[in-house]
């Protein structure tokens, strides 16, 4: 699978934000509200989130 494929999933959530006109401030924002993240949470996020970015800026 090329970096760039998305799964079904990954697709019904990219076709609902093009629907809606929802940006990824907004996803993040439901993401942590529903899970009520704050203080080290928030930190452990920003971890996940560096690993899931890294891919695709192309640093090891």
């Amino acid at each position: 699978m090329d970096r760039w494929d998305m799964t079904e999933q990954e697709q019904k959530v990219y076709d609902f934000m093009l629907d809606e006109q929802v940006g990824i401030a907004t996803v993040l924002a439901v993401v942590i509200k529903s899970n009520r993240i704050i203080g080290v949470g928030l930190v452990s996020l920003e971890d996940r989130i560096k690993d899931i970015i890294k891919p695709y800026y192309g640093r090891p």
